[in-house]
C-alpha cells in the first residue's frame, strides 16, 4: 500500500513538473525570461500553490536549466546519429552536411500538441538577448559543440570569429522558419511534402549564408576580438547559439 502511494505521489510530482516546464517554455518564448515571473509560470501551469515553481525547481535559472535538461539529451542522440551517417558517407568536412546535423533535429523536438515549442523558446532567448542563461547548460551537449567546431573548421576562407557570428544568425533564421511553419499549420496544415521542401530550403539558405565569401570589411565584422585565436568573437558572452557555453 505504501509503495503504491509513493508511486502515485511520484507520478503526480512528475506531472506537475512537466506542466510547469511546458508553461515556462511557452511563456519564455513569447516574452523572454526576464519578462515572466515564477508566479505567473505557476498560474499558467495550473498550480494552486503560488510558490509551486520555487518548490519544484528553486529559482529561475534552475527552471531554465531544467528546460534544457529535458530537451537536450534527445537532441544529442539525434545529432549523434546524423553525424555518424555523415562520417559514414565521408562528408565530415561538408558544411551543408554538418549544418544538417546541427539544425534538422530541432524540427523533431515537439511538445505533446506537435508544436515546435522548443524552437520557439530558443528563438525567444535570441530575440530577448538572454544568451547568458544558456551558459548554465554548457555541460549538457558536448556532441553539439563538437559538431559546431567541425562546422567552423569546414568553413574554408572564413575567419573563425566571423563563422561564429554567422552561425548565430543562420541558427536564428532556421528557428524562425520552424516557428513560422507552426503558425501556418495552425491556420491550415501544410502538405508534408511542402513542409519538407521548405525545411530543406532553409538549411540550404543557412549553409549559403554561413559559407559566403567574406566581404571587404571582414576585419571590422569580427569585432577585432583576438583574445582567443581560432574561436568566434564574443564566445565568453555566449554569442554563438551552439558555442562551448551555449547548448541548443
Amino acid at each position: 500500500m505504501r509503495a503504491q502511494q509513493a508511486g502515485r505521489r511520484a507520478a503526480a510530482v512528475a506531472e506537475t513538473r512537466d506542466e510547469i516546464l511546458d508553461a515556462a517554455e511557452r511563456l519564455f518564448a513569447l516574452e523572454g525570461i526576464e519578462g515572466v515571473s515564477l508566479r505567473r509560470v505557476g498560474v499558467a501551469a495550473g498550480a494552486a500553490n503560488h510558490v509551486a515553481v520555487q518548490y519544484h525547481f528553486g529559482g529561475k535559472r534552475e527552471l531554465v536549466r531544467a528546460i534544457f535538461e529535458r530537451r537536450l539529451p534527445s537532441l544529442e542522440v539525434r545529432r549523434a546519429g546524423a553525424l555518424a551517417e555523415v562520417k559514414r558517407q565521408g562528408r565530415q568536412s561538408d558544411p551543408h552536411a554538418l549544418m544538417e546535423v546541427i539544425l534538422r533535429p530541432l524540427n523533431d523536438e515537439v511538445d505533446d500538441a506537435g508544436r515546435r515549442s522548443y524552437a520557439a523558446f530558443l528563438l525567444g532567448l535570441h530575440h530577448h538577448g538572454a544568451f547568458d542563461w544558456r551558459a548554465d547548460a554548457a555541460d549538457l551537449s558536448p556532441l553539439t559543440s563538437h559538431v559546431a567546431e567541425m562546422l567552423y573548421a569546414s568553413n574554408i576562407g572564413v575567419d573563425a570569429q566571423l563563422s561564429g557570428f554567422r552561425l548565430e544568425s543562420v541558427f536564428a533564421m532556421f528557428l524562425d522558419t520552424l516557428v513560422r511553419l507552426d503558425r501556418r499549420s495552425a491556420v491550415k496544415k501544410l502538405p508534408a511534402g511542402v513542409e519538407a521542401a521548405l525545411l530543406a530550403d532553409a538549411i540550404i539558405m543557412a549553409t549559403a549564408a554561413f559559407t559566403a565569401p567574406p566581404g571587404q570589411h571582414e576585419v571590422s565584422i569580427t569585432m577585432h576580438d583576438k583574445s582567443r585565436p581560432g574561436r568566434p568573437a564574443g564566445r565568453e558572452k555566449n554569442m554563438s547559439p551552439i558555442s562551448d557555453q551555449d547548448r541548443t
